[in-house]
């Protein structure tokens, strides 16, 4: 792409956790990121730009603390990057997305990337002895996304959240797939560090007496 003339561009909202990017030995030009795949709070991002690229955009809109004079005739914007934070500021989310990022920071990525792969193996294990059970798990994911034979993912997922489990139902922003899966939706547990094995019991228990449920 640059051999080109185009920047490059990488949208790291899911992977962000996962790899940390080196953002000089990747040669990218931007890269974005949301909080909450962080274990941060919703509704907060960032992103990051090669400053003579960032240098040569302009504001999409304005508002306060970006302007460094305004008159009947025009406006003089701040530098970059302040020219684009224009308005009040999402403070709380600021502070959640810095206390996620240091709390990172002392986690060790890799192990924390193993543990929660064999959290999502495990379950992935127990799950199976359900009948109708069928996973559309990659092997090296902590996700784990599923669905049981002759029950719908909604009932399923509503059921659990009685009894405690945060799963998703649905078909989690990608329909092309779920379409070339042949499933009009999946189940979708997704491990992280600080879960336990005891959380996995918990699945197996409230997989167990919502299963029981629907089948009556």
């Amino acid at each position: 792409a640059h051999q080109a003339g185009v920047p490059v561009m990488i949208d790291g909202a899911q992977g962000v956790v996962h790899n940390p990017p080196d953002v000089q030995a990747l040669d990218i030009d931007f890269y974005a990121f949301s909080a909450h795949k962080l274990y941060g709070p919703m509704g907060i991002g960032a992103l990051y730009a090669r400053p003579e690229l960032l240098a040569e955009m302009q504001p999409v809109q304005g508002g306060g603390k970006m302007l460094t004079e305004v008159s009947f005739d025009g406006f003089t914007a701040q530098p970059a990057p302040w020219c684009f934070e224009a308005g009040t500021p999402n403070v709380a989310g600021v502070i959640g997305l810095s206390a996620a990022l240091e709390w990172l920071a002392d986690v060790d990525i890799r192990a924390a990337e193993e543990w929660s792969c064999g959290l999502a193996s495990l379950a992935e294990q127990r799950l199976a002895e359900f009948s109708g059970f069928r996973s559309y798990r990659s092997s090296r994911s902590s996700v784990l996304a599923f669905d049981i034979a002759g029950i719908h993912h909604s009932d399923l997922v509503t059921l659990l959240a009685e009894s405690g489990i945060a799963l998703r139902a649905g078909q989690h922003c990608a329909q092309p797939l779920m379409n070339a899966l042949g499933v009009s939706g999946t189940l979708r547990a997704s491990f992280a560090p600080y879960n336990t094995l005891q959380d996995v019991d918990a699945l197996i228990v409230a997989m167990h007496t919502a299963i029981t449920l629907l089948a009556d």
